[in-house]
């Protein structure tokens, strides 16, 4: 990824170089005088262009590094679940999962009676 970092200096390099160029220099005075031509609009317009690359560039570097932490997280996160189960969290997993099961047999039967109760009457 320092190949998008590369870049984003280089552009900011660029612009900068393009900033101290004649065209570019004292744009206020030649504003004031009237003296401030196309070629000058036409050197800041390259100059924020290329600033423009420096600040995109950067950003998707950002990014990158954001989802690159995210990605990472999950890969962590995926290796911790593939490790193995140690034989008291496999009880504690196998009770709950008895528990769950007892609990749907028993709401099934209260389901059944009252279906019964109500069929009776």
């Amino acid at each position: 990824m320092s190949q998008i970092q590369d870049k984003a200096d280089n552009a900011y390099c660029d612009f900068i170089a393009k900033m101290r160029r004649d065209l570019c220099l004292g744009a206020e005075f030649k504003i004031e005088r009237g003296i401030f031509t196309k070629d000058n609009l036409k050197a800041f317009e390259e100059a924020y262009t290329l600033y423009g690359k420096h600040v995109a560039y950067a950003d998707c570097e950002k990014d990158y590094a954001t989802l690159q932490a995210e990605l990472d997280a999950l890969r962590r996160e995926n290796e911790r679940l593939k490790a193995p189960v140690s034989d008291e969290e496999w009880r504690d997993s196998r009770g709950l999962t008895l528990q769950m099961m007892m609990r749907y047999e028993v709401d099934a039967m209260i389901a059944e009676r009252v279906a019964q109760s109500t069929q009776e009457k």
